[in-house]
């Protein structure tokens, strides 16, 4: 994603897509939307989402995503809007991100 750091909307939906590595969303610093929904993502690596510091809404849908490292949309202050529906995440992670996301206007 290094040449496109003028990118605003990332659509990977419906890909099939197992793991994000750490960071390589970093270069897209201009980033709004990540659609992420329907693949096969079962648990974030710290600092998945690191650098996405214009990031407005995050769509992790139907993903059986299990595991979100504590603290991982702290930094993530743009942040509004945060899809989960569909995955298999214990009502303390829920919980937990609650708690972290001070300004989310939209936990789904």
């Amino acid at each position: 994603f290094n040449r496109l750091n003028s990118l605003v909307v990332l659509n990977l939906a419906y890909n099939q897509l197992s793991g994000i590595p750490a960071g390589i969303f970093s270069p897209l610093t201009k980033l709004l939307d990540l659609y992420l929904d329907k693949n096969k993502i079962q648990a974030l690596p710290a600092n998945a989402f690191s650098g996405l510091a214009s990031i407005q809404g995050i769509y992790l849908t139907y993903n059986n995503l299990n595991l979100i490292p504590r603290g991982e949309f702290r930094e993530l202050s743009s942040l509004r809007e945060l899809y989960l529906t569909g995955n298999s995440l214990s009502a303390s992670d829920v919980s937990q991100l609650t708690e972290e996301l001070g300004s989310i206007v939209h936990l789904d």
